[in-house]
């Protein structure tokens, strides 16, 4: 039996909201009484394993993988994109978690002969990133702006959190950081100024590295047929560039349908306009709670840009529901959120065909314009609230090199029409205005919040160089490590046996 007790268990990402057929892209860790890991993926048939041999041949990687387990389990109730399932617009996108996109990272790299040192890098990559960390977090952080990643504070989140601490104490880690058997250190590898930029764990697009074709294929599984996208890892290799070390395909079908995915998921998922405006309303309550006169203010001192959610997601979207029973603005937010939701999901748009997405399905009474805007902002227009939405990080389809006879290629050159795929779903990834008719009680409510919010957040908006009221200073050591403790006691007690 484990110190942590992760053991004779299944834990999955626990629910927020109904538990619905798309759980198929849901990673679940069931754990043995003699403590090895089983995890059920996604994107293998069968699950791999963590603390025997057969998946992962390297004893310094088992150790390495199971002791991370055991100490960061919080992260499978972390997401990265996605709202949790009773708002989400792409039913079954709230089923990934981090804690299982990096153990299925490691499993890529192992597969194709990677060093324990890219592994433990890669396990270790999106450890600091707390639930929301590309909207939400980065919104309470002061980065909003730039949809900054949390990538400098990974150190001091492994210190913080109690991780470096508990390595040592298990023999992962020397006193001087250095993992067991190996001449790297952990800050070495978690340091942002010293990345592996030029291999197959952190290289940039338009090229597939660890994260990238993880992420991709994970969320592929709802919008593909799932066994084509556990085969595109059958068709994956290591190669050498002249820019370094890479991922290639070996086949122009596989690299074909990863181009495809990666586009697919930005256009019909976290760029999608009413995604957008769903993740616009939740920042609305989160701007609306640094107003001084709003009822929520006081609850919301308490955050902190590291333990955004409290580590743990399913614990900040129950607290926004009690929060919903304390302001009437939050009750119509969500109210409106969920409304947004059940629509969605009576629409088959997000079907097996590329081409199935056709742009925005609007509800009755909500009308999309095509404006160019600097920022995001809502606003209120007689019987209307406006959401103003600026055009979205863009991230570029993952257009991998196609080993052949003749050399490499990308598959772009190969299948030239992806191209054309690629600026055909660009359209809606645009600068918006939605509209949406409301009754006018809604509206009302939405009028006070907007004048009040306009008060608070104006300096800041005008003077990216002031921080926003929602900003707090980093959170001491010991109050992270006691926030650790809670969100991982608490995945424990969420989990579905």
């Amino acid at each position: 039996m484990s110190a942590e007790g992760l053991a004779n268990g299944t834990y999955r990402t626990p629910v927020i909201g109904e538990l619905d057929s798309y759980s198929v892209a849901e990673t679940i860790l069931h754990v043995s009484d003699d403590d090895i890991i089983a995890v059920e993926s996604p994107l293998y048939q069968d699950p791999y394993r963590i603390g025997d041999g057969s998946s992962f041949k390297d004893p310094r990687v088992e150790s390495f993988l199971f002791h991370s387990v055991q100490h960061q389990i919080h992260h499978l109730d972390i997401r990265q994109l996605s709202l949790p399932e009773h708002i989400e617009t792409r039913p079954g996108a709230g089923r990934y978690s981090r804690l299982g996109g990096v153990l299925d990272s490691a499993k890529i790299l192992a597969d194709m002969g990677a060093t324990y040192e890219q592994i433990a890098q890669t396990l270790i990559s999106d450890f600091a990133h707390p639930a929301g960390s590309h909207l939400r977090g980065d919104f309470l952080g002061g980065d909003y702006a730039q949809q900054e990643t949390h990538d400098s504070d990974l150190w001091d989140f492994l210190k913080g959190s109690g991780y470096v601490s508990y390595l040592i104490k298990n023999g992962v880690l020397d006193e001087q950081n250095y993992l067991s058997g190996s001449y790297t250190t952990l800050f070495n590898l978690a340091d942002p100024r010293n990345p592996r930029r030029y291999d197959i764990t952190e290289c940039p697009r338009p090229d597939p590295n660890a994260d990238r074709i993880e992420f991709t294929l994970h969320e592929g599984v709802l919008i593909h047929d799932p066994k084509e996208v556990q085969k595109v890892l059958d068709h994956v290799m290591r190669i050498e560039t002249a820019d370094g070390e890479r991922m290639a395909f070996t086949d122009v079908d596989a690299a074909r349908l990863v181009f495809t995915l990666a586009v697919r998921h930005q256009s019909e998922h976290w760029a999608e306009p009413m995604h957008r405006f769903q993740e616009e309303l939740l920042l609305f309550i989160d701007r609306h709670a640094a107003v001084d006169s709003s009822p929520i203010f006081a609850e919301y001192q308490q955050y902190r840009p590291t333990d955004y959610a409290y580590t743990a997601e399913h614990l900040y979207y129950e607290r926004l529901d009690y929060f919903a029973g304390l302001d009437p603005l939050i009750a119509c937010t969500l109210g409106l959120a969920k409304q947004m939701s059940n629509h969605q999901r009576q629409l088959d748009f997000h079907g097996y065909d590329d081409h199935a997405y056709d742009g925005p399905v609007l509800p009755n009474g909500v009308v999309i314009d095509e404006h160019e805007y600097k920022t995001n902002l809502i606003s209120v227009s007689g019987d209307e609230i406006w959401v103003r939405l600026k055009a979205p990080k863009y991230r570029g389809p993952i257009d991998g090199m196609v080993v052949t006879k003749n050399g490499l290629k990308r598959v772009s050159e190969m299948v030239p029409e992806l191209l054309d795929y690629e600026s055909s779903r660009k359209r809606w990834l645009g600068s918006l205005l939605i509209r949406m008719t409301l009754p006018k009680p809604v509206i009302q409510e939405f009028a006070r919040s907007v004048v009040a919010i306009k008060k608070t957040w104006g300096a800041p908006e005008a003077n990216r160089q002031t921080h926003s009221p929602l900003y707090r200073p980093r959170m001491p050591y010991d109050e992270l490590e006691i926030n650790i403790d809670i969100a991982r006691s608490s995945v424990k007690q969420k989990a579905l046996l």
